[in-house]
């Protein structure tokens, strides 16, 4: 049996840290890494868009 154990990682930002993602990746065998945004929020504010 092949288990791919996968993790998201990258999700702290500045001072708010999320976990030890270096340490994570000599664990896991793939990884969701977060860029920055939800993909679910708007670049543009709710009320101009549309």
């Amino acid at each position: 049996m092949i288990v791919d154990l996968n993790s998201d990682l990258g999700e702290g930002f500045g001072a708010w840290t999320r976990g030890d993602d270096d340490a994570l990746l000599d664990i896991v065998t793939s990884a969701n890494v977060a860029g920055g945004r939800h993909a679910s929020v708007s670049i543009k504010p709710f009320a101009e868009s549309g």
